[in-house]
């Protein structure tokens, strides 16, 4: 949440152009994604703003990338990569984050997969 609030208060120009801070409807609608697809034992995501206002919520980890790109209130382009493959796949949505869960619980289970493994 606290990140969140940084983005939103980012100054015009933070990018050295006319970047802006994330809109305030981004990212509580960003805060409330992630409470709703969080899993416990998922890494953190980074939280990248856009210089339109926008948010990029990233995770780079346990062979998966995924990254939520939320433009707007209810509109999200979302991707996830198999880094070892290259594989891919890419959803746009707008309320229902239930395949997102899902890659963030594979992305969980790898993570106490490898745990596991080297324990």
């Amino acid at each position: 949440m606290s990140k969140l609030g940084e983005l939103v208060n980012l100054p015009i120009g933070w990018d050295g152009y006319r970047g802006r801070g994330v809109e305030f409807s981004i990212a509580y609608f960003a805060a409330n994604l992630l409470q709703n697809i969080y899993v416990p034992g998922a890494p953190c995501p980074s939280l990248v703003p856009g210089s339109d206002g926008s948010v990029q919520i990233e995770w780079h980890s346990h062979g998966l990338d995924i990254e939520l790109d939320i433009l707007g209130v209810n509109q999200v382009n979302c991707i996830k990569v198999e880094v070892a493959s290259g594989e891919d796949e890419e959803a746009n949505l707008t309320t229902d984050f239930k395949i997102v869960r899902g890659w963030v619980e594979d992305m969980a289970g790898r993570g106490s997969n490898a745990v596991n493994a080297a324990a």
